[in-house]
């Protein structure tokens, strides 16, 4: 892959916005990546960026082939635990939101009082934002804590609804698995299937947000301006 590709993915899907403090945070379930992002969102709360959850996510967190490809790249065990990459995060049965609610209360995250809507049904982005839009038209400002490939796409999806277009969005990007923006090209060189899902996920992404092949042309989202919404979070900004 040449550098300009790598560029344009990089400032496709892995920007980055200055931390917020929101009135709420959205945890989009992303299967096995869901317990990264409740662990991520545990460590937010604790800082004080926000005091309110949204949990939504209905598909099932069990994808042991992400593991075993895992496992075949970092070896040991005790690699694994470094990077944070828990077996139990890919072979649990539970839903997103299921899995995520039992991982905050692990971290300590008093569930009782923050989690102000569950969504189990979804099974993509768009049923996300369509299922929680009434709780979240309620605030005037939020942080989406997401699978970092998603980020993009969970914003053009929200700004497709009308009554959201007054609020300020911030995403906060979740990078599993020893996955960063810097290292993500070195992944395709460490073995057959690491690379494999490397570039299902990337492509497939990259697919997603394109304006002429993907959402935007279905009507499941619209484009958006990445500068234009970091501008929006100035008064939240810390």
């Amino acid at each position: 892959m040449d550098h300009s590709k790598i560029d344009k993915i990089n400032e496709t899907l892995f920007f980055k916005m200055p931390p917020a403090r929101m009135p709420v945070a959205v945890l989009f379930g992303a299967k096995s990546v869901s317990g990264s992002i409740a662990r991520d969102a545990a460590a937010l709360y604790r800082k004080g960026l926000f005091q309110q959850i949204i949990l939504t996510g209905g598909n099932r967190v069990f994808e042991p082939h992400a593991y075993l490809a895992l496992k075949a790249l970092y070896g040991r065990k005790e690699n694994l635990q470094e990077r944070g990459i828990l077996s139990v995060d890919f072979l649990s049965v539970a839903t997103e939101v299921d899995y995520m609610e039992k991982i905050l209360k692990a971290e300590g995250v008093p569930t009782e009082k923050t989690i102000v809507f569950k969504d189990n049904n979804s099974k993509n982005t768009k049923e996300n934002l369509e299922e929680i839009l009434r709780q979240l038209r309620q605030f005037d400002a939020a942080t989406f804590i997401t699978f970092a490939l998603s980020q993009r796409r969970g914003l053009m999806t929200a700004r497709k609804h009308p009554e959201l277009n007054r609020m300020a969005l911030a995403t906060h990007p979740v990078y599993p698995f020893g996955l960063t923006k810097e290292n993500w090209p070195d992944f395709r060189n460490k073995g057959f299937l690491t690379k494999l899902i490397v570039e299902h996920y990337l492509f497939e992404e990259m697919d997603k947000v394109h304006p002429v092949i993907g959402c935007v042309r279905n009507g499941d989202c619209v484009e958006v301006d990445i500068p234009k919404e970091i501008e929006r979070l100035a008064p939240y900004l810390i």
